[in-house]
């Protein structure tokens, strides 16, 4: 039985290509696909950490092997835009996830004081501006009483 490579690569092309449609839905859409059960960590982020790339190994292989593995031009240049595809998917993740976490607002951290025994504290944050909520308020820093169950009186 003679095995046809071209059939072979056109699978893995289509699959990578499927495969890194979904990877990108799931970033750009996370809500539409919930991952009950640490799920995905389990089962999706392997996938695309681990055998994906190797699939994309294979097609490269594929991409310089051509002449050796008899692969058609068609499906030589499906496996070079799937290379390519799979690349520009991963640089387009990477600077939106870069993005979006530069342009991220963090509602903690909290800060609890249990001291040993009632004590006058007097806080200050480096980023004065980077406080956007505070209890007590926050006026260039915190100067407050603070008691050993954690009560804090202004």
């Amino acid at each position: 039985m003679k095995i046809n490579k071209n059939k072979i690569f056109l699978g893995l092309n289509i699959f990578i290509l499927f495969a890194i449609l979904f990877e990108l839905w799931l970033f750009f859409f996370p809500s539409f696909f919930p991952c009950a059960n640490g799920w995905c960590q389990h089962y999706i982020e392997p996938f695309y950490a681990y055998v994906l790339p190797l699939l994309g190994l294979v097609l490269i292989y594929g991409i310089i092997k051509r002449k050796k593995l008899v692969i058609s031009k068609g499906i030589f240049i499906l496996s070079i835009i799937t290379i390519l595809v799979y690349i520009c998917s991963f640089v387009t993740m990477v600077v939106v996830e870069n993005y979006r976490m530069s342009h991220l607002v963090v509602y903690k951290p909290v800060i609890y004081m249990y001291p040993i025994e009632p004590s006058n504290v007097k806080v200050r944050l480096s980023r004065d501006d980077a406080v956007l909520y505070s209890y007590p308020k926050y006026d260039n820093g915190w100067d407050v009483l603070v008691n050993p169950d954690g009560m804090i009186y202004d």
